[in-house]
Order: structure tokens, then C-alpha cells, then sequence
């Protein structure tokens, strides 16, 4: 099982650095069986939340995490 986590974050911080401590904000997605699953999960609680990185200064990044992986 995979637990889905989105993560908006900065422009001005590398997607490598992008991560649950340095990120604007923490969606959780809830949680998938497949890698694919997780993706489709990450897109509909985005929709859910009404959360979308503002244009030229922030972007998304979606972390499929193994549940022992989980922060």
C-alpha cells in the first residue's frame, strides 16, 4: 500500500529539496495500491482541497510513499 502526499512548493526551492519540511503546504491523498493509483488520488484531493500552486511561483509534487516510508 502507498500513501499519497502532495506537496506545493516554492519555485525558488529545487524539486530535490522540495519535501513535507520545506513545502508551502502538506495535502494528504489518502492512499493507493499501484504507483498509477496514487496519481489519479494525488489529482482528485487537489480538486477536493480547491488548492492549486500559484502560477510562476509555486508547483506540485506528488510522493508516492511505502507506508513504513510514511513521515
Amino acid at each position: 500500500m502507498l500513501s499519497v502526499v502532495v506537496l506545493i512548493c516554492s519555485i525558488a526551492t529545487s524539486p530535490a529539496d522540495c519535501r513535507d519540511l520545506t513545502a508551502l503546504q502538506v495535502v494528504s491523498g489518502g492512499e493507493a495500491r499501484t504507483v498509477a493509483s496514487c496519481a489519479a488520488h494525488a489529482q482528485e484531493s487537489l480538486a477536493r482541497a480547491a488548492i492549486k500552486p500559484a502560477p510562476d511561483r509555486e508547483y506540485a509534487k506528488v510522493q508516492c510513499l511505502h507506508k513504513r516510508e510514511t513521515p
